[in-house]
C-alpha cells in the first residue's frame, strides 16, 4: 500500500472534515456494512445542502423521527456510512414506544 491510508480525519480550526482515500481492494462493497459513524450537527438541512453541493452520495434525505431527531445519511468514497443527526425536540421515550431502563 506504500503509505496510503484508507480513511482518516483531517482537522481544521474549530471543525473536523471526514476525508478518505479510496483503495479499491479495501473499499466496502456493500454500503451499510458493519458500522456507521454518527456526527451530531447543529443544522441538518444546511449540512445536507453543503454535502449535496460537494457531490456527496446521499443514502437517506433529512427526515424527522418520532424520538426527537432529524437526520440524514451519506456514503463516503470508500463506502463508509455517515449519519448526521440534529436534536429537534425533547421527547418522552414512552411517546414513541421507547422504554426507560432502571
Amino acid at each position: 500500500m506504500s503509505g496510503r491510508f484508507p480513511h482518516g480525519l483531517r482537522m481544521r480550526p474549530n471543525r473536523s472534515i471526514p476525508a478518505a482515500v479510496v483503495i479499491p481492494e479495501l473499499a466496502y462493497r456493500d454500503v451499510g456494512g458493519c458500522h456507521r459513524v454518527m456526527v451530531r450537527v447543529a443544522d441538518v438541512d444546511a449540512h445536507h445542502r453543503r454535502a449535496v453541493a460537494h457531490g456527496a452520495r446521499i443514502l437517506s434525505p433529512p427526515t424527522d423521527y418520532p424520538f426527537g431527531e432529524r437526520r440524514y445519511s451519506l456514503a463516503d468514497p470508500a463506502g463508509h456510512r455517515w449519519v448526521f443527526p440534529q436534536s429537534i425536540a425533547d421527547v418522552d421515550p414512552a411517546a414513541w414506544g421507547g422504554q426507560l431502563q432502571p
